[in-house]
């Protein structure tokens, strides 16, 4: 096992927390399987819904690994989070890439140092025909979206069965190969929609980038909403948008909690953290 600190930073968008680090701070070996479950405990590690490496090149590049140690496609939170991260350090051009692809990034200025509000531009979402999934003795239609990971967008009253989301998204993130993450939505207004997401490999979370960006997207093709609205989800609202070539933009906040260094000998979960 290997010895002494990581360094770390502790950040959010809309209550989705991450760890974040950097290999222009210390070399990070390629798997992170182990090592992001023992960080992301909230009991026995720094606690996080997942786990962000930048790996430094000519464009830098963004991996997210889940509480659980699997690895996903691209976040859109955790896009934001890690485009304030290397603005703070420097970086000053407009795009990241992440397993998925290149993803473009905007700035709007703050007068707070750790906060920011940050857009980014996740491409054109793929939006399937809506079809049936068995739970149990239910049937459940979904709509599986891909916005650089895959969702499946379920159309539900959440003030009227807001156990949807914990009896449900488990057997629907395990229905299809791979998995995926499903997004629980009420639609307010043309405007406005309400979110709760089944993260793969997390469990519900305060809010999900990508799931908002889904959750538009399957609904804006059944024309159910506006060409931008507000996605408001427990740890706070979100803002997406499609423009003139079908490219759909997340918008909204993110603010850095705390820096911090973690021993990795006391690290209670894994069993080996050679890899970092």
């Amino acid at each position: 096992m290997t010895r002494g600190t990581l360094a770390f930073i502790k950040a959010h968008g809309a209550g989705n927390d991450f760890l974040v680090l950097d290999e222009a701070d210390r070399a990070i070996g390629p798997d992170l399987s182990l090592l992001a479950p023992a960080l992301c405990c909230r009991r026995t590690g720094v606690g996080a819904d997942g786990l962000l490496v930048i790996r430094r090149g000519s464009i830098p590049h963004m991996e997210c690994w889940n509480a659980d140690g699997s690895r996903a496609e691209s976040c859109g939170n955790g896009l934001r989070i890690v485009a304030m991260v290397l603005r703070q350090k420097g970086y000053s051009e407009e795009t990241i890439r992440t397993d998925s692809g290149l993803v473009e990034i905007h700035f709007e200025e703050s007068e707070h140092d750790d906060a920011f509000s940050v857009e980014v531009s996740l491409g054109i979402a793929q939006v399937d025909l809506p079809r049936s999934i068995s739970v149990g003795a239910s049937d459940v239609l979904v709509t599986p979206v891909c916005i650089g990971n895959p969702h499946l967008v379920v159309c539900v009253d959440l003030d009227s069965a807001p156990e949807s989301v914990s009896r449900l998204g488990p057997s629907l993130e395990n229905s299809v190969p791979g998995r995926t993450n499903v997004g629980f939505v009420t639609v307010e207004s043309r405007v406005l929609i309400t979110l709760r997401v089944w993260e793969r490999g997390c469990g519900e979370t305060r809010a999900c980038g990508t799931g908002a960006a889904a959750a538009f997207a399957a609904l804006h093709r059944s024309d159910r909403v506006d060409d931008a609205i507000d996605v408001q989800m427990p740890g706070g609202t979100l803002q997406v948008r499609i423009d003139d070539l079908g490219g759909v933009h997340l918008r909204g906040p993110v603010q850095i909690c705390y820096r911090g260094e973690v021993n990795l000998e006391n690290l209670q979960h894994s069993t080996d953290t050679s890899m970092v």
